[in-house]
């Protein structure tokens, strides 16, 4: 930007990119110029030494939009042929996808070994395993997706209605747009959100872990494949090489419909702190499971270790357990306990349980607060009176992410199920099928504890809709003019049958 002809531009271009200073001839009677230099726009002519392998994230952002554009116009048909590829290109090439996976987890052992270990890097190594069962739910999960949802995900009709004599008025699904996704340790995000994203006609741009480098590879690999050979641009589904990528996308506003954000709860706190886009999803927060008076101790014992054990570091996984007073006075507690001590788990005795049992408690080390995330390897005990006791805590401790009642009593049951406002309560079952999988699905593009969407949510989550309406020459001034008349009949999409209200 400055003065004189172009050609004293392009020479001082010139002397600065000889003396190491890339440059920017721009056009400085545009509006916000040097905004949208700053910001990484494809505006002017960019002056360098450097071969650029990586393309600015304004372009990447258009880039994706427009192949978004083609993957939403495709027929249902396509759409699943992609998702079967995807599918099957993981169950053939699963033995490399594990191998690739030990060599990311070998990696991160060597870098925490020589950096030293701390409980947030046993939790990235967690998430960052991948097992022959997580593979194989990938793959269920985007069958189920082909079979299920891909047909009628775009374009599917949600309302109708006849407004007047000759105009009709639909409500139809579709795309979000572009999507960007920035996850941690987990690799299997990638092909779950990307199996999501095409079958509801969102382009994708990912972020993932750098230790995950080699997973994530060949998974990218296998979508591109699955893309290209259905003649689909590969820049539906795009990576990011760093975290200066991702700043950059965040504050591209204009052209970046959704954020999702998959890890724990600083890492989603500074995305949604970074950036004016939507943000889809919560962290997981404080999941309780609670014991009633009167529960069967061994379905107790079960679904405890379930929603503790089994899944350290997934989502719903239990972070306190609440027992009745009875079970307390009677021992019951123990026994509850003695299968998650047997595990290795290091129990917390909350502030009201070391107050009533200290006989009890004696050897648990106390619960910081109860508002506490334990995960992994901890988790806290309190006592409660009841199930309003219960419901109370919850309330008060509680992120509205999953809770848990073990009763056999069906009032009690149902007391609980109503009063507590939790996005997923369950009687007499593990919280942790608090899971799109688990759920039916097919995948989870994230989970929310409030708004008006709660609860793991699939592809609904990466859907919008517009209205449609058609008419005959139809104009708001011929209603007021007594020409036509509303009628707004309104039938089911379903069925067909006019809906009266």
């Amino acid at each position: 930007v400055g003065r004189g002809g172009m050609a004293a531009k392009v020479d001082a271009a010139t002397f600065a990119l000889n003396h190491g200073v890339p440059s920017v001839i721009c056009n400085g009677h545009e509006p916000d110029i040097l905004q949208q230099v700053v910001t990484g726009k494809a505006v002017g002519t960019f002056f360098t030494k450097a071969h650029q392998q990586q393309t600015a994230p304004f372009v990447r952002a258009v880039t994706a939009k427009e192949a978004g554009r083609v993957l939403s116009s495709i027929q249902s048909m396509q759409r699943k042929k992609i998702l079967e590829a995807i599918s099957g290109g993981i169950k053939a090439q699963e033995v490399a996808i594990l191998e690739a996976n030990a060599r990311d987890v070998a990696a991160a052992e060597r870098s925490f070994n020589a950096e030293g270990w701390t409980a947030q890097k046993e939790n990235l190594l967690a998430r960052l395993v991948l097992t022959q069962e997580k593979l194989h739910n990938i793959i269920n999960g985007i069958q189920h997706l082909f079979h299920n949802v891909a047909g009628n995900a775009v374009g599917n009709n949600l309302k109708w209605c006849k407004v007047a004599d000759g105009l009709y008025l639909e409500q139809e699904s579709c795309p979000l747009g572009v999507v960007l996704c920035v996850f941690e340790a987990r690799p299997q995000v990638l092909p779950e959100v990307a199996a999501l994203c095409i079958a509801s006609g969102n382009a994708l741009i990912f972020k993932g872990s750098n230790q995950s480098k080699h997973t994530l590879g060949i998974f990218h690999r296998i979508i591109n494949d699955a893309l290209t050979a259905s003649k689909i641009p590969s820049e539906a589904v795009m990576a990011l090489e760093t975290r200066s990528d991702v700043s950059e996308l965040l504050a591209l506003d204009e052209h970046i419909d959704m954020v999702i954000p998959r890890g724990g709860r600083d890492f989603m706190d500074s995305i949604k702190s970074a950036t004016k886009i939507p943000v889809l999803g919560d962290p997981d927060g404080v999941c309780h499971v609670y014991v009633h008076s009167d529960a069967d101790i061994e379905m107790a014992q079960h679904i405890i270790y379930d929603s503790k054990v089994e899944d350290r570091s997934g989502g719903g996984v239990m972070g306190s357990l609440l027992v009745h007073t009875k079970l307390w006075e009677d021992g019951g507690v123990d026994e509850l306990l003695e299968p998650l001590l047997a595990a290795g788990i290091v129990v917390y005795a909350g502030p009201r349980a070391r107050a009533m049992f200290k006989s009890a408690t004696s050897s648990m080390p106390p619960a910081r607060n109860m508002h506490t995330e334990y995960r992994f390897n901890a988790c806290a005990v309190e006592v409660v009176e009841g199930v309003e006791g219960a419901i109370e805590h919850i309330r008060e401790f509680g992120s509205g992410h999953t809770d848990v009642i073990i009763t056999e009593d069906q009032q009690v049951s149902a007391k609980f199920l109503k009063q507590c406002g939790s996005s997923c309560v369950f009687h007499n079952c593990s919280s942790r099928f608090s899971h799109g999988y688990q759920f039916g699905l097919g995948a989870e593009v994230g989970t929310s504890n409030k708004g008006h969407m709660r609860g793991p949510m699939g592809i609904e989550g990466l859907l919008s809709s517009k209205w449609v309406m058609r008419g005959q020459g139809h104009a708001v001034r011929d209603f007021e003019d007594k020409k036509f008349q509303y009628v707004h009949e309104k039938k089911c999409v379903t069925c067909g049958l006019q809906i009266r209200e």
